[in-house]
This record gives C-alpha cells, sequence and structure tokens, in this order.
C-alpha cells in the first residue's frame, strides 16, 4: 500500500488494514516507512470465536512400514480455547474412515493418542487423522504418506564356518531380536562358499561383516547381485585391510565400472558421536550421541561418486557408492564393539532399522512441508503429471532443470508423476491454529510505527471514518488554505495594492 501511495495523484492518502492481528502472526518488529507520514491509517479489528481444536501431530514413525505388519499412527489434539470441547478423533486411509473414538479435551490441554493399521499391499498409501471441530475447518485434519514394502529378507554372510566371534550379534538383536521378523526384517546367513544366484536373488540386502578375500566366483556373482538393483552393506573386522574385498572390485570393473577399494587402513580415533546427512539427516534431530565414542575407525577412500551418509569430526562412517542398478553401504566401524560403543547404544538398533529399510526400499520420495512453501521437483520428462484432492493436471517442464511447485496452500497429499519426488505431505502450520488475539494497546506497537485509526465493524464504518477525518483530512485542511488565500489577497490589495500597480498609486493621489 505504502508503494502504491507513492506513485498515485490522489492527494487522499488513506490505508485500511482489515485483520483479526493474530498474537501468533505479529511481525518480529513494527513496520516503519516514513512515506507514510501524509497518511491517514486505520485498523479494522475482526475476529469470530476463540475455540478451536487443532490435529497438531501426526507420525508414522520410523520403522519399516511392512505388508501385514501392524504400523502406528500417533496424534496428538489440542484444544486452544477456554472451555472444554467434547468432539470425536477418526483415522482415514485412502479415502476411507477406519476407526473413529469420542475425545473430551479440557481447555488449553493436549491428548496424545495412537490408530494402529495393517496395510494390506505394498505400494504408496496415504491418509489423515482428524478431528470434528465447526469452528475453523483448516487444521482440523493433519495429512501422512508412507511407502509399505513386502518383508526385508537380509543374507548375513560368514567369511568360512570357522568363525569364532560373531559379526553379527548386536545386528541380529538390533533388526530380529526374536527372530519373528517383529521390525519387519529377517536375517538368514551363508557362508562365502555357500551362496548361490538363487539366494541372493531371493535377498534385499547381503551384508558382509569382518570379510577379507573374496573369491572370484563369489565376487562376480556379488557384482552380478548389486548390477541388478541389490545392495551390499560392508562392515570391517579384524581381517580387513586396505586390499580386503579387491576380488568384488575386480569384478565390478570387468563388467566396465570405474570403482576403487574403499576401504584404506584401520587407525586409531578419540572422536565422539556421529552426524548423518543426506537421506538419513532426519535422524539427528531425534536421537543423541554425545555417549557415542570411537576407538578405531577403517579408513574410507573418497570416491567422486559416493553420497556421505554420516560423519564423525569430518571423517567420513558411512558411505554410498552406486553399483550399476545397484549400491554399496560402506560402514567405517565394525557391527560389534571392537572400533566404537555403538551396538551397546540404544540408537544403535532404531539406526539399523533405518538403514536397512533406506538400503532395501531407497528413502520414499516424500516431502513433508507447512502450506504456502515451494517445492522443487526435478523432472525426469518434459512435463509431470499432479493429482491432489480436486484433481489431477499436468505441468509443461524441461527435463532435469528444477522447478518450483507453487499450488501447496490447501492441506492434503499431492502426488507427482515424472519427478524426483513422488508425494509432498502439505500440512497448516500449528502455530496458525493459536486464535489468540493481540490486546488493543498491543496492536499499534506491535504493527506499525505510525499513528493509527481504530474502526470498530460492530458499528457504522462510514460515520467513524468520516469522524476522523473532521478537522485533520486532507479535504478539511485544503479549506483551511483556501480561507488563508483569500485573507491574503484581501489584505494585499487593501493595503499594499500600490506596491504592485504603481499607476493605481498615483491615481489614487490625484497628483498624476
Amino acid at each position: 500500500a505504502s508503494d502504491f501511495l507513492k506513485t498515485s495523484d490522489n492527494p487522499n492518502h488513506e490505508i485500511y488494514l482489515i485483520s483479526d492481528f493474530q498474537a501468533c502472526q505479529a511481525p518480529s518488529k513494527p513496520y516503519s516507512d516514513e512515506s507514510l507520514n501524509d497518511a491517514k491509517v486505520y485498523f479494522v479489528p475482526v475476529s469470530g470465536t476463540l475455540e478451536n481444536l487443532s490435529v497438531t501431530r501426526v507420525s508414522t514413525g520410523f520403522k519399516p512400514k511392512m505388508v501385514s505388519k501392524t504400523m502406528k499412527i500417533e496424534y496428538e489434539v489440542e484444544n486452544f480455547g477456554k472451555n472444554e470441547h467434547k468432539t470425536e478423533v477418526s483415522l482415514e486411509v485412502n479415502g476411507k474412515n477406519i476407526e473413529t473414538r469420542e475425545l473430551s479435551l479440557p481447555a488449553g490441554e493436549k491428548q496424545a493418542g495412537e490408530f494402529l493399521f495393517v496395510p494390506v499391499s505394498e505400494g504408496m498409501i496415504s491418509g489423515s487423522v482428524g478431528v470434528k471441530d465447526d469452528l475453523y475447518s483448516m487444521d482440523n485434519r493433519r495429512y501422512f504418506s508412507v511407502s509399505v514394502s513386502k518383508n526385508i529378507r537380509v543374507l548375513a554372510i560368514y567369511q568360512d564356518e570357522f568363525v569364532r566371534t560373531d559379526p553379527y550379534f548386536f545386528i541380529r538383536h538390533a533388526l530380529d531380536p526374536d527372530g519373528s521378523a517383529s521390525n519387519g526384517v529377517s536375517i538368514s546367513t551363508a557362508t562365502l562358499k555357500e551362496i548361490t544366484t538363487e539366494m541372493l536373488s531371493e535377498s534385499h540386502i547381503v551384508m558382509l561383516a569382518d570379510i577379507d578375500v573374496v573369491p572370484e566366483k563369489y565376487a562376480t556373482l556379488l557384482s552380478a547381485y548389486m548390477k541388478k538393483g541389490g545392495t551390499v552393506v560392508s562392515f570391517p573386522g579384524a581381517r580387513t585391510t586396505s586390499s580386503s574385498k579387491s576380488g568384488i572390485i575386480d569384478a565390478v570393473r570387468k563388467d566396465g565400472i570405474a570403482m576403487g577399494n574403499p576401504y584404506g587402513g584401520k587407525v586409531q580415533s578419540k572422536m565422539n558421536g556421529i552426524r548423518f546427512g543426506e537421506d538419513l539427516a532426519i535422524m539427528n534431530d531425534l536421537l543423541q550421541f554425545d555417549y557415542l565414542s570411537w576407538k578405531y575407525l577403517q579408513e574410507i577412500k573418497a570416491d567422486p561418486l559416493e553420497k556421505v551418509l554420516a560423519t564423525a569430526d569430518g571423517k567420513s562412517i558411512i558411505v554410498e557408492r552406486k553399483v550399476g542398478n545397484g549400491r554399496w553401504i560402506v560402514f567405517a566401524c565394525s557391527a560389534r564393539n571392537d572400533y566404537c560403543n555403538w551396538p551397546e547404544l540404544k540408537s544403535f538398533p532404531v539406526i539399523m532399522v533405518h538403514l536397512i529399510d533406506h538400503a532395501a526400499n531407497g528413502i520414499p520420495d516424500v516431502r513433508n512441508t507447512i502450506c504456502g512453501n515451494k517445492i522443487k521437483l526435478c523432472p525426469s520428462s518434459n512435463s509431470i503429471d499432479v493429482s491432489e484432492p480436486s484433481g489431477t493436471f499436468k505441468i509443461s517442464t524441461v527435463k532435469n532443470r528444477i522447478f518450483s511447485f507453487e499450488d501447496t496452500w490447501i492441506p492434503g497429499v499431492v502426488t507427482f508423476e515424472g519427478a524426483d519426488i513422488k508425494a509432498a505431505v502439505l500440512n497448516a502450520d500449528v502455530e496458525e491454529s493459536k486464535p489468540e488475539l493481540l490486546p488493543r494497546d498491543k496492536q499499534i506497537s506491535s504493527v506499525i510505527g505510525h499513528e493509527v485509526s481504530f474502526i470498530s465493524p460492530e458499528s457504522t464504518v462510514v460515520d467513524q471514518i468520516d469522524s476522523s477525518r473532521k478537522g485533520s483530512s486532507l479535504a478539511g485542511l485544503f479549506f483551511v488554505l483556501l480561507f488563508f488565500a483569500a485573507l491574503l489577497e484581501f489584505l494585499i490589495s487593501d493595503n499594499h495594492l500600490p506596491y504592485f500597480n504603481p499607476s493605481a498609486s498615483s491615481v489614487k493621489g490625484g497628483k498624476a
């Protein structure tokens, strides 16, 4: 409005700000603009009820979502009003109501709960948790979207049958503690000389812990496994040297893929903690790693095509390399507690489950964001098909050129076909669910550094504006200026006319 008035030829400059003056949305500092010095500013405070219920959190957790395995959908409902409310909270999945339960929520309090849901097929599922509240509707429902897969099968490989210390002891207890695949992960074991093409094809992930020499026959099988889309996860150990896994590297090179040996030497370390990046960065906000201390570290040789998944003190701890259609995930620590104490900490099972899900399925291409934020997409073709609750439409794009999707104002799940992101989950900003208003005396000082007139919508607006304008508007000032101009004209013509008209002065004296 200020910019518009700067170029306006209208002499009467007035700005009307119609707002509910919601306290949580007040600016960090009052707006100030000297160009408004000759403008009249009016505030028109409007508001409805200050009662509001909102679903403020929905979480599906970080365990892999598996077919026929129960998944938890946690939620929180908050009462931002001054009165107790009885309502209903419900779970919807793929547009179908799954369960509804009654809820009584005291004023100013929140209540947590969870729904249980069993997926019956693999693929993406979308859902929401909603609360019945007629006062404000945009925050009554909070959405989620997850990827469901079949149970993950892990094949753990031993160097030979003479291994004394089980390198998979902590891994087994982290992923499948009771042998029932309760985390959606099952583990089977074999030695190098026992693996076959059929055995590998039935496994989502192959683990190599404390493996040194891999004979050519089995190295070729592992290379082919990765090229077809399989994932190998390797941990160093007592046997590991800078030449370990060289057989696999040779097999990969024969297939035309340039790659160096992932491991360097074993070095002492006095580091603490771990920091996750890339696809696992979300774990930094959920877990504390202050107690993780290092004794040794297997150096990981840098590769220009690798993706660093975790670091400690700037050193690579977990990296991911692309091998054909598959991947090789390399750890700098063993799967036991001889390199560091991480396998003994509570964070280890959580990270391992999350990492195995990533290794088997990749991180689901889902973005969670607040309504109104742009979503950057990388198109895989010259168009993107977009599906949202209101319908489906096509967007023209340029292949591999980043494109910003801006239609994100309505809460819900938006899916994309032909982009690197498959779905975007849009939810309202929790702060906007708080209906508390700025007190009248703080509305001016919090919003603008300027004199303000208030207009109440409860009485006649025109009369209030006219009253405000009297004696102070530009129209009134114009009449005052006219009065002074007329007075000056009279004084000049009566007393000082000879000065302005000498000939008239001579006539008046009678001597001309």
